[in-house]
């Protein structure tokens, strides 16, 4: 008994830290526009980082969206940040989306940027994209890590499509 209430403690500490990093991200971002500059692509970036990470995909999306509107151009740093705080999200749609937007705007995609987007297939449980995806990884010579291939493999499990995976 102690020990899962030491497990829970911790598990507390940890999701109030997260919080506590994304109001301090945030407030930070909000002083640099109070001083009347514009917050650069790093501020950004660290900002869309603390918010998945508090798992608070719809101000990460809105701080994407704020940044192009405020004229900082969007790095692939960036868009892994707002394609994994949708993947926290399990907002899949909305990840392979973004992925699609770096094309268009021609920002390659890397290793982190796929397996975000294939994560958050996962907990979609969305199995075709993900696959599509990770094949997509290896057409462009991206070396699928493992975590990429175990979440479309994952997501695969998920849909029953035992075939499918052992494929990969």
């Amino acid at each position: 008994r102690a020990r899962l209430d030491a497990e829970v403690a911790a598990a507390m500490s940890r999701d109030r830290g997260r919080q506590l990093m994304w109001q301090q991200a945030l407030d930070r971002w909000h002083r640099i526009w109070q001083q009347g500059k514009t917050p650069n692509v790093f501020a950004y970036g660290a900002a869309i980082d603390a918010c998945g990470r508090a798992r608070r995909w719809p101000a990460a999306l809105a701080l994407a969206a704020h940044m192009k509107g405020a004229g900082v151009e969007p790095n692939v740093v960036t868009y892994n940040a707002t394609i994994s705080a949708c993947q926290r999200g399990y907002q899949w749609l909305v990840a392979v989306a973004l992925l699609a937007q770096m094309d268009v705007e021609r920002i390659p995609p890397n290793e982190i940027s796929f397996g975000a987007a294939i994560g958050a297939c996962e907990r979609g449980r969305c199995w075709r994209v993900a696959v599509a995806l990770l094949r997509r990884m290896l057409f462009q010579a991206l070396g699928p890590s493992l975590i990429a291939f175990s979440a479309a493999i994952t997501a695969c499990e998920k849909g029953h499509q035992w075939v499918e995976s052992l494929k990969l």
